[in-house]
Order: structure tokens, then C-alpha cells, then sequence
């Protein structure tokens, strides 16, 4: 009997453990995935967290939500630390795109902050900050955390942790309204955008485009793609026509929602062939993400 009763108890625990973290879930993927920039690494990240976590004795936490947290941002920092393959990566490195819809999450946060957060040029833009720097501004501009919070993940003080995220805010020099959720009328120029892409109408293009307008295009060495980021419109309408000689009937546009914005998907066949993501700049494309490599658009096509 008394070993019956052990293995019940610990039995009872695991599930414990088990549904604390299922809870949470939703919340760590979008710390990791804000982090890193990546699905595959996120999912790593989370998976070496519940495995730490079943280690841990739930009776001496004060709080699991916490402590979950405190992991999963610890793991993220320590990746991004180790990561050489991002150091070594060949051209842009951009974010792997979210297929999947973000659920409604336990946080304190606006949903437009989140929305802004997941955005492929506010990610992208991330990439300038140190792991630390990334934690800070990220807990602390996206999830809304207080900075006592913020200091004990990443083991700062409260006033370092206040310098951190003013250092963070100069290195981006953050100006909200290029991350602000796509209007009706750019819903409207984005179709003519992809319109003008199908039909070669490079006038209507060069009117889309801001005359500084920034390209950025990730293939990893992997595909073909620009090294460095392309600047101005008339060299983004070059690298479209040049584009546009390898297209055959096979290759198609539609536009779907990826990182909660709207996306651009090329098509070749059946098999997605580029995401591409605009930023705005009042009612022109100030900046033009193109991920090309073929591990970053696996979980577009297993959608």
C-alpha cells in the first residue's frame, strides 16, 4: 500500500507540473519566440524548460507563472549568447514567420503592444540589442512587465534595469508609427502592391514605394538572394524585374496573414517560395522583408 501511495503522489505531481505549464504555455512561446525570432528554436527553448521544470518542487514556489517565466526568458538569453549559427549566417538574418495565430494571453499587456511586437519589422529591428538589452525591452515593451519583475529574470537591479531599457529605446530609436497595425487603406495599396508584382506595372510600384525605401533578403545562403540590404526604390524595382524573368506560370501570389499582418506569399507550385512583409511609412513601403530560405517557411507550408 504505501508504495501504491508514492507512486499515486508522485504521479498526482507530474500532473501538476503538467497542467501549470500547459496553462502557461501561450505565454512562453511568446516570450521565446519575441526572443529569438524563431519557431524551431522557441519550440527548443520551451521543451528544455519542461523538462527543467518537472524537476522543480511546486510546494516551494510562490509563484509557478513566475517561475515559468523566469526560465524560459534565462534560456532565451543563454541561446541567443551560444547562437553562432546567427553570428555566422550568410546575408539578412530575419524571423522565422508565425504561421499560427497568437491566442488571447495571460498577460497584462495591450493587445496592440503584442501586435506591434510580433511584427516582421519590429522583430527584425530587435536583432540591433544584446540578449539582455532584448530581454528588458521585450518583458518590458511587449508583456508589460514591472521592472522589479524584469530584474529578477534577468538578474539585474531595478536601476540597471531602467538604464537597459533606455539604452535599448536610443539603439532602435523606436518610432511607434512605423509598427502600427496596417489601416484599411494599406490593406488596399498592399492588393495593389501584389497586383502591380503579377502585372509588371512598375510605375504603379514606384508609387508604392518610398524613394528611401529599405530591402531586406533572407535566404541563408541556402537560395538565391541579395547579400545586403537593397537601398532606395529604383534598386528594389531592379531586383523585382530581374525577379520577374525567372517567374513561370507556376509561380502565384496571395496574401495571408503571417506574424499578424498581413504577409505575401510567393508561390511556386505548391511549395511557398517567398514570405514577404511591408512596413509603412504613412501610405508608402518603407521597408521590404523578403524570407527566402527553406527552413524559415516550413511552417507556413505545414499550415
Amino acid at each position: 500500500m504505501r508504495i501504491n501511495s508514492e507512486v499515486s503522489g508522485h504521479s498526482t505531481e507530474r500532473t501538476d507540473h503538467h497542467l501549470l505549464f500547459e496553462e502557461q504555455r501561450s505565454l512562453l512561446f511568446a516570450i521565446a519566440y519575441r526572443m529569438t525570432g524563431s519557431v524551431v528554436e522557441t519550440e527548443d527553448i520551451l521543451q528544455d524548460a519542461y523538462l527543467r521544470w518537472h524537476d522543480v518542487d511546486l510546494s516551494s514556489l510562490e509563484s509557478p507563472a513566475a517561475y515559468l517565466k523566469t526560465i524560459v526568458s534565462r534560456l532565451s538569453i543563454d541561446h541567443l549568447r551560444r547562437d553562432k549559427n546567427r553570428q555566422e549566417y550568410i546575408g539578412p538574418w530575419l524571423p522565422e514567420p508565425l504561421a499560427q495565430p497568437e491566442p488571447e494571453l495571460p498577460c497584462p499587456a495591450e493587445r496592440t503592444e503584442l501586435y506591434q511586437s510580433l511584427s516582421m519589422a519590429f522583430m527584425h529591428l530587435l536583432e540591433k540589442l544584446t540578449p539582455v538589452e532584448r530581454a528588458v525591452f521585450v518583458l518590458r515593451e511587449a508583456f508589460g512587465f514591472d521592472h522589479l519583475e524584469v530584474s529578477r529574470i534577468v538578474e539585474k537591479s531595478t536601476a540597471n534595469c531602467r538604464q537597459i531599457e533606455r539604452r535599448a529605446r536610443q539603439a532602435l530609436k523606436l518610432d511607434r508609427s512605423r509598427f502600427e497595425a496596417p489601416t484599411d487603406q494599406h490593406q488596399a495599396l498592399l492588393s495593389e502592391f501584389v497586383s502591380a508584382l503579377a502585372g509588371g506595372d512598375d510605375k504603379k510600384l514606384l508609387s508604392i514605394l518610398a524613394e528611401d525605401a529599405i530591402l531586406y533578403s533572407d535566404g541563408g545562403g541556402k537560395v538565391l538572394a541579395t547579400i545586403r540590404p537593397l537601398y532606395g526604390a529604383e534598386r528594389i524595382l531592379e531586383l523585382v524585374r530581374m525577379v520577374r524573368r525567372r517567374t513561370t506560370p507556376e509561380n502565384r501570389f496571395c496574401i495571408r496573414e503571417v506574424n499578424g499582418e498581413p504577409a505575401v506569399l510567393l508561390y511556386d507550385g505548391d511549395e511557398i517560395e517567398s514570405c514577404i512583409h511591408l512596413a509603412w511609412s504613412g501610405n508608402k513601403v518603407s521597408n521590404v522583408y523578403v524570407v527566402r530560405n527553406p527552413d524559415k517557411l516550413k511552417g507556413l507550408m505545414a499550415e
